[in-house]
């Protein structure tokens, strides 16, 4: 996926009291979540099946309608709001993608300003600037149609798709569940990336843990009913579980999976470069072992220094000592 040049930028969500209650239920499947998802930011909700995470999601864009409790976007009130202009300004991306089997890519992507009214030359070169932002050329991949596409695709797809009128809130629901790992965390990586050009406000779900670490600026651990068992950043989380529910999250590779999280720009670097392979300054520690058990000797950081299996060892030992 690529970079872009300008979108709107994401807003903050304000989720007070969301209570969802079926009929004929003695329990509320969400009780009176709150929360405050800052602007630009990705916040993954990660917990167990059937805890509510995606009910609770479903509702900031009223695919399920809330029982009681406010939703605030940008500071204005959309409990109310008709839910389809509501979802103007909120992609949606899903597991199954459910792309239109029977339209092709571009009018897939072209689905929701069409339903707007946008002129077909806007709405072309739209289609054609998303499909280069996922990383699809449009000459070649605008005119097929979802079936002659690997999963891996037709999911950057759907995240084009989802981007189309450029909305400031994205909901992200297990998305790239259904593809294989290799791919899974190219796709994770891909949108990280993207995510630092765009800015939106992202509300992931999740039951898997590493990769709620990998994608969250923020994570909330739910439980039963979407009880918020902690709201943190990953590193807090992970150096600090605030309940035994989550350190059963967290389990007992808390300092590994921390070296995934602590940047190369962050730590002390031997002066100069050297011969060896090059890393940039985002990447981990994690990335810099892997190459030292490759059989580097010398790792460089960009051109700022570089690594030896001595310092990097040194750099591992500090960052384990927040955990331990």
């Amino acid at each position: 996926m690529a970079n872009t040049h300008s979108s709107t930028p994401g807003q903050e969500i304000r989720l007070e009291k969301l209570t969802k209650r079926y009929p004929n239920q003695k329990k509320d499947a969400v009780k009176e979540f709150s929360l405050e998802i800052p602007a630009g930011e990705i916040v993954v909700f990660v917990g167990p099946s059937g805890c509510g995470k995606t009910t609770t999601m479903k509702m900031i864009n009223r695919i399920i309608e809330p029982t009681s409790g406010a939703i605030l976007i940008g500071g204005k009130d959309v409990t109310h709001t008709p839910a389809h202009e509501l979802r103007r300004n909120i992609g949606y991306v899903i597991q199954q993608i459910g792309l239109f089997p029977h339209l092709t890519i571009g009018s897939n992507v072209a689905t929701v300003p069409q339903l707007l009214g946008w002129d077909k030359g806007h709405i072309r070169e739209r289609v054609d600037e998303l499909l280069t932002l996922v990383g699809l050329d449009p000459e070649e991949y605008r005119g097929r149609y979802p079936k002659q596409l690997s999963g891996g695709q037709q999911q950057r797809v759907g995240v084009a798709r989802a981007l189309a009128a450029d909305p400031a809130v994205l909901l992200m629901d297990e998305p790239f569940g259904a593809t294989d790992p290799i791919t899974r965390v190219r796709l994770q990586k891909e949108f990280r990336a993207l995510q630092r050009e765009l800015k939106k406000t992202v509300v992931f779900v999740t039951h898997d843990f590493e990769e709620a670490l990998l994608l969250g600026d923020r994570i909330a651990v739910l439980s039963d009913q979407s009880h918020v068992e902690q709201y943190g950043t990953p590193l807090e989380i992970l150096s600090n579980p605030a309940t035994d529910k989550v350190k059963s999250f967290v389990g007992e590779a808390a300092s590994v999976r921390m070296l995934a999280l602590v940047s190369l720009s962050a730590i002390e670097l031997i002066p100069g470069t050297k011969d060896g392979p090059t890393l940039s300054e985002d990447a981990t520690l994690r990335e810099a072992m892997e190459k030292f058990i490759g059989g580097e000797k010398v790792v460089n950081v960009g051109t700022k220094g570089h690594l030896t299996f001595e310092s990097l060892q040194e750099a591992i030992t500090h960052a384990r000592s927040k955990v331990a």
